[in-house]
């Protein structure tokens, strides 16, 4: 049997096109997102339970499960990224003048006072 794969999402690091590689690899009734098993109070943790050992594909944005402990068979998958590169990425967007493309944002410095002599 194949192992499942457990792909860690770390933002700003081109983990939503990994994840869509990988879902596009896996069937939807094979792929588990536990944001959405969390976050949803419907289903019985009997569900949540099912749910995680149907899959072949495990969607972890908050990387804190030990994976190959709960379900043995496993391998992780994480990408990460050059932490200076990151920071500025997160960063550069909140720092934009504003414009009608892009929205509010920090307002430029208004222009130097004239001499009316």
């Amino acid at each position: 049997m194949l192992p499942r794969v457990v792909f860690h999402h770390v933002h700003k690091c081109a983990g939503t096109t990994i994840l869509k590689f990988l879902e596009g690899t896996t069937s939807p009734q094979r792929t588990a997102a536990i944001e959405r098993l969390v976050g949803d109070p419907d289903p019985t943790r009997a569900d949540r339970i099912a749910a995680l050992l149907r899959a072949e594909l495990i969607h972890d944005p908050f990387g804190v499960h030990d994976w190959k402990g709960l379900l043995g068979n496993t391998v992780d998958v994480i990408f990460l990224r050059d932490p200076v590169e990151r920071l500025w990425s997160e960063w550069r967007p909140s720092t934009a003048a504003w414009s009608p493309q892009r929205g509010p944002g920090p307002r430029p410095a208004p222009p130097p006072p004239t001499d009316s002599r």
